[in-house]
């Protein structure tokens, strides 16, 4: 069976026959979508340790991937995609532990 996740809030469904025929989160009238529109990544209101960010880097990286798109039309990294990854989950982990830090280390 399929497991449904909302393409536009991101909630995912228990697995089922059919995708829901709506998703209650983007149906309550208190979700609030503001002029810039729908946020995609909250990082900087709700930061993961160093140490989960490269748990991530290193999961993403057993994948071939050379192209990320991006939620925009011109949020695209064409190339490199692997670098740019692995070098944005350093500078990421840097910001949070601090300048140096042991790329180790959890806080």
């Amino acid at each position: 069976m399929d497991t449904w996740i909302c393409v536009t809030c991101g909630t995912g469904f228990p697995p089922g026959g059919a995708p829901p025929d709506a998703c209650p989160i983007c149906q309550d009238e208190r979700q609030y979508v503001g002029r810039q529109g729908r946020m995609y990544s909250y990082p900087n209101l709700i930061p993961l340790p160093a140490a989960e960010v490269r748990r991530i880097g290193v999961a993403s990286a057993r994948y071939p991937f050379d192209r990320i798109y991006g939620a925009w039309v011109d949020a695209v990294v064409e190339s490199d995609a692997r670098g740019v990854v692995a070098r944005s989950v350093e500078r990421y982990a840097r910001a949070v532990d601090g300048p140096g830090a042991d790329p180790g280390s959890a806080k």
